[in-house]
């Protein structure tokens, strides 16, 4: 629903982390869209939000954080860069039922 929303067209670009389940990529591949994997963190197995800003092209439509085993990523960083350079955010937080960032649900 959220790559139709968007409408994400046939080569537009989606960043997300390399370890995730098929179907948050699969959403946006059947749209056309070219995934943009980045590298986890292995203190959290949640994107690397440092490595994010490299992997921007003005192709580029969204990044898609996916929260593991209730771990919540950066959210404040990935919001940031999201916001610089007009990106969507879609968060994945299928394993995130009651987990919070900075006190709110993810």
């Amino acid at each position: 629903m959220a790559a139709i929303l968007l409408d994400i067209q046939q080569g537009d670009e989606i960043i997300m982390p390399s370890y995730t389940f098929v179907s948050t990529a699969n959403a946006f591949v059947l749209r056309g869209a070219k995934i943009v994997f980045v590298d986890i963190r292995p203190d959290t197995m949640n994107i690397n939000e440092d490595l994010i800003e490299d992997a921007i092209t003005n192709k580029t439509k969204a990044i898609v954080p996916v929260h593991y085993a209730g771990v919540s990523c950066d959210m404040d960083k990935i919001l940031e860069l999201a916001n610089r350079y007009n990106l969507a955010v879609v968060e994945d937080a299928a394993q995130g039922i009651l987990s919070e960032y900075k006190g709110r649900r993810l």
